[in-house]
């Protein structure tokens, strides 16, 4: 393909804005959200594949899927440009960095396609996972792009915003006036700063309970607050806290809600600590529970239970008799030695079993640690350091 224009970049920049458009939708609807770090398998696979679509290099996707939905991008952006009249003189920013000024707050994004025509713009974003989107015009990323498209190119009185969405096969439409700015300017900057706001707060300890909320169909799936090891949600504590209200009568609970912003502090008093812990294990054994029963509706009588299934694993295969094994294997040309090492690890258990078999009685443990003296020698026997589990006394 042609060169694409270069875009702007005004000052050296991490890759992703703190509070960028992609989680911008997170951020309204949860001003206390912390976005998951690290990469899954998907987001990999995006960024290979957007990477191919900025360059037109395809040599590093990974499979034909991955191919497929270059091929199904490349093949939309052709019928994007021919629907918008896109021709060979329109200016072409593949990657482009926006500098997205809110009122009271700022951004900076990074869009994949933007086509500038005199005053008219077609801006085009991939999504490569099987996730939906709202549609552009509902679209807080596609706002958040579109109000920085405005303040970029001042000679841009609207914008027409596609998604492509190759793995639903979808592509959607929306459209943007300039006169929008003012609204978009208010609105984005309100909460990006509400979050910002929250989250200076949240990492001195300070919890503003007002700005989370709850949403288990939503921003709670992808935020570390809740997910990972992050620093805690005081609203899902809240709610944790409650169903053990509702079914512990033995367990003292905070009587103000507010007061379960204190369970996210690492600022504990050490029996605070110790009702945590035991509310956590009850809450274990629900979850364990609540999985237990769900199972039994959908497999035993047959209820659907709305955006949930059970998806069949395959069973565990595993060799009975090794020594029919080592035979079947002989006969298709594997040495005994090339199976032994293909055994790779080997239970030290199993194998002290094995010694004491053969020794007299009352010599079984001096016979095994000589053995394994032996085998430490000979540099087959390797020690890992010691682990330590968090362990409830039982009195």
């Amino acid at each position: 393909p042609p060169a694409a224009a270069a875009a702007p970049v005004t000052e050296e920049r991490p890759a992703h804005a703190e509070f960028g458009p992609s989680a911008l939708k997170n951020y309204v609807a949860c001003a206390g959200y912390l976005p998951s770090s690290g990469d899954s398998p998907a987001s990999l696979s995006g960024t290979r594949i957007h990477l191919a679509l900025e360059t037109g290099d395809n040599s590093g996707l990974v499979d034909e899927e991955e191919m497929s939905k270059a091929a199904y991008c490349r093949a939309a952006v052709d019928l994007i440009k021919s629907r918008e009249g896109v021709t060979a003189e329109a200016e072409d920013f593949r990657e482009i960095v926006f500098d997205i000024v809110g009122t009271g707050a700022e951004t900076f994004g990074t869009l994949d396609r933007l086509f500038v025509m005199g005053d008219k713009g077609v801006a085009i974003d991939y999504k490569t996972g099987n996730w939906s989107v709202d549609e552009p015009e509902d679209n807080w990323q596609a706002k958040a792009y579109a109000l920085g498209a405005f303040q970029m190119f001042p000679e841009l009185k609207q914008i027409a915003f596609y998604f492509i969405l190759p793995a639903r096969d979808e592509i959607t439409y929306g459209m943007f006036q300039r006169t929008k700015v003012p609204e978009l300017m208010d609105t984005i900057g309100y909460y990006v700063d509400r979050a910002k706001r929250t989250r200076r707060f949240a990492e001195i300890g300070e919890y503003l309970l007002e700005n989370f909320n709850v949403d288990l169909n939503k921003q709670c799936l992808f935020c570390a607050r809740v997910t990972k090891d992050g620093s805690g949600c005081p609203k899902m504590n809240g709610v944790a806290f409650e169903a053990i209200r509702r079914y512990t009568t033995d367990v003292e609970l905070p009587a103000n809600l507010e007061v379960t912003a204190l369970s996210v502090s690492k600022d504990h008093s050490p029996e605070t600590m110790t009702t945590l812990l035991r509310l956590g294990a009850i809450l274990e054994k629900m979850a364990a529970a609540w999985k237990a029963m769900a199972k039994e509706m959908i497999q035993e009588e047959g209820i659907e239970i709305p955006g949930y299934t059970m998806k069949p694993r395959a069973g565990t295969r595993e060799i009975t008799n090794i020594k029919a094994s080592i035979d079947v294997a002989k006969q298709y040309g594997v040495t005994l030695e090339a199976f032994m090492e293909a055994l790779g690890k080997v239970s030290v258990t199993q194998w002290e079993d094995l010694i004491k078999t053969h020794a007299k009685k009352g010599d079984k443990t001096k016979m095994v640690q000589a053995a394994l003296a032996d085998l430490y020698e000979a540099g087959a026997l390797a020690q890992k350091d010691e682990t330590f589990v968090l362990t409830a006394v039982r009195k």
